[in-house]
């Protein structure tokens, strides 16, 4: 499926972009909208950005299918980013701030820096990624939320169509925003296109352009069923199915040019591939024309007797004898150097014997061609020669004595430059080694580099065997090319052929230019892209001529609805004095209403605990509630007529920036909650006030005025007072209290940094002495012939090899506890460190009868990277354990694959015995320091508890941690530790 959407990416580029031009001629048709219900958008706003849009796509179809240019890409990117300029334009239009206006244009300029400084330092790509980023997400995101709110305003029927139209256009935001082209820095180096398409198998393109069709259709539905439910006197309501007929034909289209240019791509991919086997065929039997007979020649060399003479005469006439004549050989078959090998891989006779780069005496055992002679195939080989400097074919074929044993080879050298003329003629083909090593090319430039990437071991691998001599072996393709696949190179498409030669896994690679492919398929899509615009074109014909007609039918109906207005005038005159009459008893009933509510609102602020006030246009006081003298402390004559400014500056309890700013907030006319202050009253208490205000305005609109309560919080302040001198007190108490705990835990820390030292300094003093009394006992065992002396001296020396042991593994203990033990990171084969962790236990094993196995997983690689000594101590201590505890059967070394990333493997370890096992209660304390199952295991057994201990912290250090399992009753001991080798390397 992902190479049918890799084929098929110029037609969805197609029809991305034909989704957003159906969306513009949608919204274009529109036009202000229908009934008023869509008044406030802005369609032509959105039509402008599905038409520039739609461009950009189609530009970025001619871009895949012509070829880029860095001037294309920066043009392509000025379309979009302006195409998100309309988008963001539609949604700020739509959006109303605080005052009931729309939001202002500025937001524009910041987004559209910050797209420039993206681009100047990242390049076009990050210009690219950041206008998505900045402009189409809050865009898009912005734009989904306006269309989801007015959906609202529509009739029932039509507002679910409106409001997936916002949905999917929020869908849209993340698809075109947040999935970008790859960049080199985060998020895009992670979430991009090529991320969506390993992830879905699809491309992001055609996710767009449904929904962007979606989009166009839920657009027109919701206006259509907002005409259909409403009151409009359009002519022909409700019956606008020429939307739907044409959404069918362009369906029709859209399929018909899919199979057309589907059609016309394979046909050119058919001639292409033809002509591209035709050309291999070619070069092919060209190589085997002139390979063959060399091949053919060394199998009759090696049967001929003399050939056999030289092999067992190699003194110094005898050689220049055979050096003669293999040269008149070379002569007659026109090969670079013809040459015998030895069974010890020493050359012996050479067609260049006695000149400064004879091969006599040189030793070629190493080569592949060689050991294959050896086996007895025969060999084939394309390499650097490493005397000669130049490239050739190598054959082999073993010369066998006779009684039929391989006594050396026959080999014959043929330097091939001369094929590079024969691939002249092509300039993009290669002859290339199974690893992908182009050792033949048309282009001279690319000779001994990879045509795919190399992993570092192999690299390493071919430079060590010097086959191609110091080969850069840079990558020429990302990926490796596979025959019948389509690619880019420097900017253009090409088709691969490859054929295999022989059996060795060389092959001719050849890329087959196919912009005719694409020129092909761009042309279908042409005459599609014109058939579908010609029916947009028409539908916005229609549209427009539906809109002028239902303009002409509503002032018809004016017109009428005036005439029988004027029928009508006059018994509404005598309906007016009906009603006059009845108003004048409305207002009188309404005028004594109004007196009562008067009376109940003074009850009210009378019992109530604030007071109620109240100023004019200039901000003076105009009313204060009754209650206000009683509560406030000072009689409403005292500030009638006064600002609230003057008020506050009358008295210095209120800092001066808290007044300023109350002052600047009372200018902008907008309302305010619990401005704190104090003032002094009559009788010389201080008192706390908080006000709240709203502001009120006059019939015409202007600003009339402030109006609020107030209220005395001054027990309120009191307690906060309070509150905060408790607080301050707590935070000295906790700062005592972490003082001294600090001052607690780096006595703590003294003391466990002097233990750790004791035990480095006690283990290496310890140390010392046993080594040699280790050495001494080895000397003296060395030389005691009596049976009884050996053994008693063998004894202190097993002694004292358990004694040094436990004391490495304090050492090891007080340098893990203290964070010291260094970790190394380098590479390692697995099966050396199975050698050595078994290597040292193998011969008590053996005594005791235990039989040591191993099992690897075939699935792990065979190098890893790690700190092999680490790994090595951690077997050693579970086989050790193994050892002790068996008394018979066999001890199982296990290594399995538990999980594979892209740089890391997850590895799990296990020795599995038929020892005497762990009960499932012990199980937990096995890993403690000086601990072990039970004190019977430590009298019969010994040991001091501390192997498991420093396994697991080193297994801690390492990766992942220790576990130890015992089925209960199995007779079987099962401990696994899992750990990180990363950086898999192929060998």
């Amino acid at each position: 499926m992902n190479e049918f959407f890799q084929a098929q990416l110029d037609y969805i580029f197609f029809f991305y972009g034909l989704g957003f031009v159906l969306l513009g001629a949608v919204a274009l048709a529109l036009g202000r909208g229908i009934q008023g219900t869509q008044a406030e958008l802005r369609w032509r706003l959105l039509a402008l950005f599905g038409l520039s849009h739609g461009l950009n796509e189609w530009l970025d179809l001619v871009a895949l299918s012509t070829g880029d240019s860095a001037a294309f890409k920066w043009a392509r990117l000025v379309v979009m980013a302006l195409s998100f300029v309309f988008l963001l334009e539609f949604a700020r239009s739509a959006s109303r701030g605080a005052a009931g206006r729309p939001l202002a244009r500025l937001i524009h300029l910041p987004l559209l820096l910050s797209v420039i400084v993206a681009g100047l330092l990242w390049g076009q790509g990050g210009a690219n990624v950041f206008t998505r980023y900045l402009l189409a997400l809050p865009a898009g995101l912005w734009a989904g939320a306006i269309l989801f709110r007015h959906a609202g305003k529509l009739p029932d029927g039509a507002r679910g169509w409106l409001a997936s139209a916002g949905i999917a256009m929020g869908l849209y935001a993340v698809a075109a925003g947040a999935i970008v082209p790859g960049a080199a820095f985060p998020p895009a180096n992670l979430i991009n296109h090529q991320a969506f398409f390993d992830l879905t198998g699809t491309p992001i393109q055609l996710w767009r352009g449904l929904l962007a069709c979606w989009i166009a259709l839920a657009v027109w539905e919701s206006s259509r069923a907002a005409l259909a439910l409403g009151d409009s006197p359009l002519p022909g309501k409700g019956r606008l199915d020429y939307f739907h007929w044409m959404a069918i034909v362009l369906l029709l289209i859209l399929a018909a040019g899919w199979a057309a240019t589907d059609r016309l791509g394979k046909m050119y991919e058919e001639d292409a591939r033809d002509e591209a086997s035709d050309d291999l065929s070619v070069l092919h039997t060209g190589i085997a024309a002139q390979l063959t007979p060399l091949e053919q020649f060394a199998e009759a060399l090696s049967s001929y007797q003399p050939v056999l003479d030289m092999l067992a005469d190699t003194n110094a006439q005898s050689q220049q004898q055979a050096d003669a004549t293999l040269a008149r050989y070379n002569q007659v078959f026109q090969a670079s150097v013809i040459y015998l090998i030895n069974a010890s891989g020493i050359v012996v006779a050479a067609s260049n014997g006695g000149q400064p780069d004879s091969f006599v005496g040189r030793d070629y055992g190493f080569r592949p061609y060689f050991r294959q002679a050896m086996a007895g195939q025969r060999g084939r080989y394309f390499a650097l020669g490493i005397t000669s400097g130049t490239r050739g074919f190598y054959t082999s074929f073993p010369i066998r004595d006779a009684q039929g044993k391989i006594v050396g080879a026959a080999v014959i050298k043929k330097d091939i430059d001369y094929m590079d003329r024969q691939l002249a003629n092509y300039r993009n083909a290669f002859l290339v080694d199974p690893d992908g090593v182009v050792f033949l090319s048309g282009r001279q430039d690319l000779l001994f580099d990879a045509l795919w990437p190399l992993p570092a071991a192999l690299q390493q691998d071919k430079r060590a065997s010097r086959q191609f001599g110091d080969a850069r072996l840079e990558p020429v393709f990302g990926t490796e090319p596979i025959n019948g696949a389509r690619l880019r190179y420097q900017g253009e498409a090409y088709g691969v052929a490859r054929q295999p030669i022989g059996a060795e896994g060389w092959s001719l690679v050849l890329l087959k230019p196919m912009a005719g492919l694409l020129a092909s398929r761009l042309m279908a899509i042409g005459i599609t892209l014109l058939l579908a615009v010609l029916i947009l074109i028409f539908f916005i014909v229609v549209q427009i001529e539906v809109r002028n007609a239902a303009k002409l039918q509503r002032r018809t109906d004016d017109l009428n609805a005036a005439l029988r207005e004027a029928g009508t005038a006059s018994r509404a005159l005598h309906e007016n004095e009906q009603r006059l009459l009845a108003t004048n008893l409305e207002l009188r009933q309404m005028a004594e209403q109004i007196r009562r509510d008067a009376e109940r609102w003074h009850d009210f602020s009378l019992s109530a605990s604030d007071w109620f006030w109240e100023t004019d246009a200039q901000q003076r006081f105009c009313y204060f509630s009754d209650n206000f003298e009683e509560v406030y402390g000072l009689p409403p004559e005292q500030l009638l007529g006064r600002s609230r400014k003057e008020l506050l500056e009358a008295t210095d309890l209120t800092p001066p920036h808290l007044i300023q700013a109350h002052l600047a907030q009372l200018e902008t006319h907008l309302p305010f909650r619990d401005f704190e202050y104090q003032v002094r009253g009559n009788d010389g208490a201080l008192r706390w006030i908080a006000v709240s205000g709203t502001s009120y305005f006059d019939a015409q609109g202007g600003f009339a005025g402030y109006r609020g309560t107030g209220s005395i919080i001054t027990e309120r302040k009191r307690l906060e007072r309070e509150l905060l001198d408790h607080q301050a007190q707590l935070e000295v108490k906790i700062r005592r209290r972490t003082r001294d705990l600090q001052q607690a835990r780096d006595a703590a820390e003294a003391a466990n940094r002097a233990k750790t030292q004791f035990l480095a300094n006690m283990s290496h003093e310890l140390r010392t002495p046993l080594n040699a009394i280790l050495g001494m006992a080895q000397i003296v065992g060395n030389t005691l012939a009596e049976p009884q002396l050996r053994r008693q001296v063998d004894t202190i020396a097993q002694a004292g090899r358990r004694l040094l042991g436990l004391v490495n593994q304090v050492l090891d203990m007080s340098r893990l506890e203290a964070d010291t033990l260094p970790i190394e990171a380098r590479d390692f084969a697995l099966r050396s460190v199975f050698d050595a962790a078994e290597s040292s236990l193998r011969e008590h094993a053996e005594a005791k009868g235990l039989r040591l196995a191993r099992e690897i997983d075939p699935a792990l690689p065979p190098a890893l990277r790690g700190d092999p000594l680490r790994l090595e101590q951690i077997l050693t201590n579970l086989l050790d354990n193994a050892v002790k505890f068996s008394a018979q059967g066999r001890i199982t070394l296990r290594a399995r694959l538990v999980e594979a990333a892209r740089d890391d493997i997850l590895l799990r370890f296990e020795v599995e015995d038929q020892g005497i096992g762990i009960d499932a209660a012990q199980q937990a304390t096995v890993f403690a320091s000086f601990e072990q199952s039970d004190g019977s295991t430590t009298r019969k057994y010994g040991g001091m508890g501390l192997g498991l201990a420093v396994s697991k912290q080193l297994v801690r250090v390492h990766g992942r941690g220790n576990r130890g399992q015992q089925p209960a009753g199995a007779g079987q001991y099962l401990l696994g530790g899992d750990s990180i080798a990363a950086q898999q390397r192929a060998v």
